[in-house]
């Protein structure tokens, strides 16, 4: 189950010139399957744009490289790389939204809130129950992969086999 917490968001575009995309500065959890495709995408190995922290909580350990404080494929003109390949990872896919908890049990509950220094609230369109619906799919969809990546740690695979295993 996803919930999305805080007060309601009705209008949102990304304004990314505006806010120097902040949303790339926010270090980035990276799923099997974002992983998967960047690679493809970009002809790069995944050493190159993935480093493996220490999850104390064993959760995802896999975060996209950073140069300084931003992302590895953001550009000098705050345009995304991946964005431009179709392949950005699922968690900045759902910004302006962010993933705040997981509260495990029989079923996962996904605990999702806003961002609130996007600057992009109050602009654009009206935010329809697709686009809403969507954001809960991502988080469904990193549920289903967060409990991939645990199953291989229960099996006594490393990070780096994880990889290897999954390419």
């Amino acid at each position: 189950m996803v919930v999305i917490l805080g007060k309601t968001v009705k209008k949102w575009k990304c304004i990314y010139k505006v806010c120097e995309a902040s949303c790339c500065k926010i270090p980035r959890k990276l799923t099997l399957s974002d992983i998967k495709k960047i690679a493809e995408k970009t002809g790069r190995a995944p050493e190159d744009f993935v480093s493996i922290t220490k999850d104390e909580d064993r959760g995802i350990p896999f975060v996209l490289k950073r140069k300084g404080d931003e992302c590895i494929f953001l550009g000098k003109d705050y345009q995304c790389e991946l964005h431009n390949k179709g392949v950005k990872p699922l968690l900045c896919q759902m910004y302006p939204f962010m993933l705040h908890k997981i509260i495990y049990g029989d079923e996962p509950v996904m605990l999702i809130k806003r961002i609130p220094e996007c600057p992009g609230y109050g602009e654009g369109s009206t935010l329809t129950e697709e686009f809403l619906d969507e954001i809960k799919r991502q988080g469904q969809t990193y549920v289903t992969e967060l409990r991939k990546i645990i199953k291989y740690r229960q099996q006594g695979l490393d990070p780096e086999e994880i990889i290897q295993k999954e390419l």
